[in-house]
């Protein structure tokens, strides 16, 4: 017991390492758009878990993710077509990918669309995710092999397409529904591209998130107040690098974790997206989080609350 809880802190250590790393390395470089708030989220979930929470091989968590970035520039560099246009094709196209090749890494989401919503055309980004992708897997694979961490296989599900594709097209609608008075109201951080990853989560009726939506509200709202703080107090403030704040935030997010026994990677991606964001945008972000996340829950456990339950008659019936 002793060594497992020093095992898993020297996972958590290596997790916020990374994180801060690429802070360290947009800031002195001057290249913002290494700045990836889910890589964040990415560390959280295969390194400082003890179990990763999505079913994916390690090459296909970087050419997935790499994918996805490409896909963000290139549809900001060829698309003349509005952002909530964008938006949807963007979230259809990653939904599609993640039916054809079995895998559930929903921060695909965040890698495709974050681009749309910064307006980033730049190829460093995609280039900065691959590498920090490659880093992240080496890192797991150096903790499982040493026995510090869980090795989780990749075991292709076994839900027929019909049923992913009709999933996947009601998300779609749901996502194209909360969008739209965001993205034309200028109101953005209501459904950011993290809390789109909150909501494809949460629409998973076996996630394990579902059973606990209010500590899971808690810790993202918390992750959004805590790096909007650690911006404004450590850089806006005092003038300290972004790398300080990014340290302290890492720090405060992963005690948050620890307290709420919740380590929900898309929090881990809120509470470092203050960092690329306008500064005149910290005082609403939080807030805007907040109700977002408060509303993508709601809406993901209300409407897909009827598979829960046909799961659960189809178990009773089975067991009977």
């Amino acid at each position: 017991m002793k060594n497992e809880k020093k095992n898993h802190l020297i996972c958590i250590a290596v997790s916020i390492m990374v994180s801060v790393l690429m802070v360290l390395v947009a800031e002195v470089s001057g290249e913002k758009e290494i700045l990836f708030p889910e890589i964040v989220a990415l560390t959280t979930g295969a390194i400082a878990c003890k179990r990763q929470p999505w079913i994916v091989s390690k090459w296909q968590l970087v050419c997935l993710m790499t994918i996805s970035a490409i896909l963000g520039i290139a549809m900001n560099r060829m698309l003349p077509i509005p952002l909530f246009g964008k938006i949807i094709l963007a979230y259809a196209v990653v939904g599609t990918s993640l039916i054809v090749t079995g895998c559930s890494l929903a921060p695909m989401i965040s890698a495709c669309i974050l681009p749309l919503f910064m307006g980033t055309t730049s190829i460093v980004y995609p280039i900065a995710v691959s590498i920090l992708c490659i880093i992240i897997v080496v890192l797991q694979f150096l903790l499982e092999r040493a026995g510090m961490r869980e090795y989780r296989p990749y075991e292709k599900p076994t839900i027929p397409y019909r049923q992913q594709f009709l999933h996947w097209s009601v998300l779609l609608v749901l996502v194209a529904a909360s969008s739209i008075l965001p993205v034309y109201t200028g109101y953005l951080f209501f459904v950011a591209p993290p809390l789109l990853v909150l909501f494809t989560e949460f629409a998973n009726v076996d996630a394990a998130p579902r059973k606990a939506p209010f500590m899971i509200f808690l810790v993202t709202g918390l992750g959004a107040f805590t790096g909007v703080l650690c911006r404004y107090i450590i850089c806006v403030r005092f003038g300290m690098h972004l790398t300080v704040a990014a340290l302290v935030a890492a720090i405060l997010i992963n005690i948050m974790f620890a307290i709420t026994k919740k380590p929900f990677p898309p929090a881990g991606a809120i509470t470092f997206l203050p960092f690329i964001i306008p500064e005149s945008n910290l005082l609403a972000y939080p807030f805007q989080v907040c109700a977002g996340t408060s509303i993508l829950i709601a809406m993901a456990l209300y409407i897909f609350r009827e598979q829960e339950d046909e799961k659960s008659k189809d178990l009773f019936v089975k067991e009977g």
